[in-house]
């Protein structure tokens, strides 16, 4: 009597997967050791033959079946010719190749002093793209890196050492059973120094390759150059209003007055742009009154120009120059009565433009 151990019926493996056979015989008058078996599959044919061991096990380790469905059939034969079977049925699911791309590699040609960086996709039907094996290769035979896939099949290839010239990049992909697929692209290298060491060369874009801060995609300075190379200088390093200072660093490029290093004027703007306006531009007791525009005393609200100035107090409120009242003090002077005289003088004040008023002392 025959029967298989495995594949058990119904089982369902990989195109190119190894399947083992087993099956076991047992005879009661040979023993079941030393008798001759074959394993047969009805599409692919006789699939491996040979001894039973000591217990009765019939055993390939593992062969490879065609895509389809397999009736497996286990034959044993005893000394005297006759022979035993069993079978079972298995599937074996057709698997597709590998695929793998190259990514466009952007407009060349392509520095020899410059690393070039390739980046790609690769796919498997039944194995997951982390598991896929990449080779890389040159047509110029330049050794390079090696490289794998990442968990959703995307890979890089770093490509240095380059030698200048035609170039033919090719990557191959080969699935768990050793299907292969094959993607090339194209490149053109060539010699292309870099003279000033900022890592780009004329030829690779540096419209100033005597300038290390100058190359694409350097940031912008202040300096009315066209530092990354777009073909434009931007507008705000242009002098919009013609005094001599850029509009990155003028604070005002349409008023040509104001600019760094310019000399303050009495207008509440910052026309030296040092960030700040000056004391006398600044109204400290907030009277709507700054010391440049008359406000005599710019710690008081109730000092400025056209404030009530009440006469006699000795404040010049109002800011006119003076208090709105008399002062007896050096233009007093005696008009009538005598030397010495104590009442009834008449007494002439006096102020700085000639006007007076007569009392009487």
């Amino acid at each position: 009597m025959v029967s298989f151990v495995e594949p058990r019926g119904g089982a369902s493996f990989g195109e190119g997967e190894p399947v083992a056979l087993r099956a076991v015989a047992e005879d009661a008058d040979d023993g079941p050791g030393g008798l001759a078996f074959a394993f047969v599959s009805d599409r692919d044919g006789t699939l491996g033959a040979g001894f039973t061991d000591a217990a009765g096990v019939a055993a390939l380790p593992g062969v490879a079946l065609g895509p389809g469905s397999h009736r497996l059939i286990a034959r044993i034969a005893d000394p005297s010719g006759q022979v035993g079977e069993a079978e079972v049925g298995v599937e074996v699911v057709e698997d597709a190749p590998p695929g793998v791309a190259w990514d466009p590699p952007g407009e060349g040609p392509f520095p020899a002093q410059d690393a070039l960086v390739l980046t790609g996709s690769a796919w498997d039907g039944e194995d997951a793209p982390g598991t896929l094996r990449l080779e890389v290769a040159s047509s110029g035979g330049e050794a390079l890196p090696e490289v794998a896939p990442d968990e959703v099949g995307r890979f890089q290839v770093r490509a240095e050492g380059l030698l200048p010239g035609p170039h033919v990049l090719a990557v191959t992909v080969i699935d768990g059973v050793g299907q292969a697929a094959q993607a090339t692209v194209d490149v053109e290298v060539i010699d292309c120094p870099d003279a000033d060491g900022d890592g780009v060369g004329a030829c690779a874009g540096d419209c100033d390759d005597g300038d290390p801060a100058v190359w694409p995609g350097a940031p912008e300075e202040c300096d009315g150059v066209d530092g990354d190379c777009d073909g434009a200088v931007p507008p705000e390093e242009e002098d919009g209003d013609g005094d001599g200072h850029r509009g990155c660093g003028d604070c005002a490029d349409g008023a040509a007055w104001i600019h760094p290093g310019a000399a303050e004027a009495c207008d509440l703007l910052d026309g030296d742009c040092d960030g700040e306006l000056p004391p006398e531009e600044t109204d400290a007791d907030g009277d709507a009154f700054v010391p440049c525009l008359g406000d005599c005393d710019d710690a008081d609200p109730a000092t400025r120009p056209g404030a009530e100035d009440p006469p006699g107090d000795g404040l010049d409120q109002d800011c006119d120059g003076g208090d709105s009242g008399w002062a007896v003090g050096p233009s007093v002077r005696i008009a009538g009565g005598v030397e010495g005289a104590r009442f009834g003088a008449a007494v002439a004040v006096v102020d700085g433009g000639g006007e007076g008023a007569w009392l009487v002392v």
